[in-house]
């Protein structure tokens, strides 16, 4: 089951980018405002406009540079390490390496290829890990943590940058059942889990209700 960025309605909605590995996801330098490669960072509470994104017909912004997540090269398939990195927006087939799927079991997709994913280099939980794009794993049945990642929406936010609160997706104790084929549009609320507030439910096969460790 894939759910689709396109169908968030409320583009202004800003939302921080967590690792099931139990940190977020921020630019390399906090006040950078050139294109950048993406590493993991400890969330902040203040002056913390480059750990928001917001999501904008397929492509993901961030708050502070105005850049968005892009994978480097344009291609997919090339040998090597393929770098998760902020580069200014681009229209029409140009934005190809721009656009993203979340997709069910919070796995955040290239939309050139949905089995490739948002990926911590090394499985690393530790702040300056790199971000790359890697093909799915599975680890006995169930993606790694190292691949998974939460939404958490920010909430009570200053102009100068100070974020009150955050309100995870993973809430449980708000989350009303949801049937398969229930459209949710800014209810800010999980299908599974940990999953994305907007979506358009379908069945689906996957099971992963408990994030897995992987290396």
């Amino acid at each position: 089951m894939l759910l689709n960025f396109s169908l968030l309605k409320d583009s202004s909605c800003w939302f921080f980018i967590k690792s099931l590995h139990y940190i977020n996801l921020s630019d390399h330098q906090e006040l950078v405002i050139q294109p950048s490669r993406l590493v993991l960072s400890q969330k902040k509470y203040k002056n913390n406009h480059a750990q928001h994104w917001k999501h904008d017909n397929g492509q993901i912004q961030n708050r502070l540079t105005g850049l968005c997540i892009d994978y480097e090269h344009g291609n997919y398939k090339r040998l090597g390490d393929i770098h998760i990195c902020q580069w200014h927006k681009k229209v029409g087939k140009e934005s190809h390496n721009q656009k993203w799927i979340y997709r069910t079991n919070n796995l955040i997709a290239s939309n050139d290829d949905i089995n490739r994913v948002l990926h911590i280099k090394g499985a690393a939980a530790e702040p300056g890990a790199e971000v790359l794009l890697k093909k799915l794993e599975t680890v006995h049945g169930v993606h790694p943590t190292h691949q998974r990642w939460a939404l958490d929406v920010v909430v009570d936010d200053d102009e100068d940058g100070e974020s009150h609160q955050s309100r995870p997706a993973s809430s449980r104790t708000s989350t009303p059942a949801i049937n398969q084929g229930h459209a949710i549009a800014g209810s800010y609320l999980p299908p599974v889990e940990y999953a994305n507030p907007w979506a358009q439910l379908n069945d689906d096969d996957d099971n992963d209700d408990e994030p897995a460790r992987g290396k």
